[in-house]
C-alpha cells in the first residue's frame, strides 16, 4: 500500500467488525463522522466495482475509495441503516402480499439497472443476506463482490456465488450465470417470503405465487426474461409477458429474446448479411425459376444454421447438448454440428444446381 493510499484510510476511524469472515467493518470518518462500511475482497472484478464507482446504480451502496493492496481490495461504501432480509426472516417476521410485491418490485428496478448496463451486469447473489430494508421501506441490493459482466461465456466461480436455495440451477449444472440466473434468484426469494405471509387466504398471494413460479422455472426460456418485465408486472398487477407479443417471447429469433440493444444489434447485422448473400447468389445461365429456388433454399439452410448455433426453442437440449458441463467443449461441439450441416446443405445445394 503507497503512503498516499494509507492517508485515504486514515481518515477513517475503525467502529466495530461487522462480520469478521467476510472482512466487513464499520468505520466512521473522522471529517464528517458519517458512518461508512470498510469491506476487504480477496474475490472481485475490479473492472465492474470500478464501474459501478463511476456510475452509481441507485439502492445499491455508494463507493467511495477503492484501494487495491497486494491480493486484495479495500473497499469504503456507503452504510445503510435497516435490517437484511434474512434478519427479519430470522426474526419470525410476517409479510402481507403487498409487502412481498413491494420488495420484490424494487428488486427488481435494481436489478434491472444492472442488467441494462452495457455489457451487462449480473449480480450472481441474490438472497435474503444481500437485501436490506430501511427503516422507511427501501430496499438495497449489497455485496456488489459477487457482481461480473455477462460476456456470454461462465466465470471459474460462476457455480459458487449463490446458496443452492437462491442460485438457478445452471449455476450448478453448467457453472454458468446470466441475467437470467439472478432472475431465478428474485423468485426463490418471494417464494421464501411467501412462506412467512400473513392472511393466507388473500387472493394477492396467489398472484405472487405465479410470478415467483414463472421466475423460477428450470428452463431458463420460460422464466421472464428480464428483471423489467418482473417490476411492471408486479407494479401493475398482471403479467406484461402474457399479454401482446410478450407472450411469444421464446418464439423469437436468436438475438431477440432478451432484449438487449447489442444482442439485437449484432443479429440484426447477422440476419441482413444472411438475406443478402442467399437472395443475390447468381448462377450463370439458370433460369430465373430455378435460380430462385436455389435462393430460397439457401436462405432456408443459411436461417437453419443461425437458428441452431442460437439455440432457437432449446435445440441444443434434444440433442443432449446441455448435458456437457463444459461449456468451450459444448460450444466446439455445436461449432462441429454447424459444420456437418454445412457440408450437408452444401452438397444438396450443388445437387440442385446441377439438376
Amino acid at each position: 500500500m503507497t503512503d498516499e493510499q494509507a492517508a485515504v484510510l486514515a481518515q477513517y476511524k475503525f467502529i466495530s467488525v461487522l462480520d469478521d469472515s467476510h472482512k466487513v467493518s464499520l468505520m466512521q470518518k473522522i471529517s464528517d463522522r458519517r458512518l461508512y462500511l470498510k469491506k476487504e475482497m480477496s474475490s472481485f472484478s475490479f473492472g465492474v466495482i470500478e464501474w459501478l464507482k463511476t456510475h452509481p446504480v441507485k439502492n445499491t451502496p455508494f463507493i467511495y475509495e477503492l484501494i487495491e493492496d497486494g491480493g486484495k481490495l479495500i473497499v469504503i461504501e456507503e452504510y445503510f441503516a435497516g435490517s437484511t432480509l434474512q434478519e427479519l426472516l430470522d426474526n419470525g417476521t410476517v409479510f402481507t402480499a403487498g409487502a412481498i410485491r413491494d420488495t420484490a418490485e424494487q428488486l427488481c428496478r435494481i436489478l434491472s439497472d444492472l442488467h441494462r448496463a452495457a455489457p451487462p451486469i449480473i449480480h450472481r447473489a441474490v438472497r435474503p443476506s444481500n437485501i436490506l430494508i430501511t427503516p422507511d421501506g427501501t430496499v438495497k441490493l449489497l455485496e456488489m463482490n459477487a457482481a461480473r459482466w455477462y460476456l456470454g461465456k461462465p466465470e471459474a466461480d460462476d457455480a459458487m456465488k449463490n446458496r443452492k436455495r437462491y442460485g438457478a440451477p445452471e449455476q450448478y449444472t453448467y457453472g454458468e450465470s446470466t441475467i437470467l440466473s439472478d432472475i431465478y434468484s428474485v423468485g426463490a426469494v418471494m417464494k421464501r417470503m411467501l412462506e412467512e405471509r400473513t392472511q393466507p387466504d388473500d387472493p394477492g398471494f396467489a398472484f405472487l405465487e405465479n410470478v415467483a413460479w414463472k421466475c423460477t422455472q428450470v428452463d431458463p426460456n420460460y422464466r421472464y426474461q428480464s428483471a423489467a418485465a418482473i417490476a411492471d408486472t408486479l407494479y401493475l398487477g398482471q403479467d406484461v409477458e402474457n399479454s401482446g407479443p410478450s407472450r411469444f417471447r421464446r418464439f423469437l429469433p436468436p438475438g431477440y429474446r432478451r432484449e438487449h440493444p447489442l444482442y439485437m444489434l449484432l443479429f440484426t447485422a447477422i440476419y441482413i448479411i444472411v438475406f443478402n448473400v442467399a437472395l443475390t447468389l447468381r448462377i450463370p445461365g439458370a433460369a430465373p425459376g430455378r435460380l430462385w429456388t436455389v435462393r430460397i433454399l439457401a436462405l432456408v439452410m443459411f436461417l437453419f444454421l443461425v437458428f441452431f448455433s442460437g439455440n432457437y426453442l432449446d435445440c441444443h437440449k434434444l440433442l443432449g447438448l446441455k448435458k456437457i458441463k463444459n461449456r468451450a467443449v459444448r460450444l466446439l461441439a455445436v461449432a462441429l454440428i454447424d459444420l456437418i450441416l454445412a457440408a450437408v446443405f452444401a452438397w444438396i445445394l450443388i445437387g440442385v444446381i446441377r439438376a
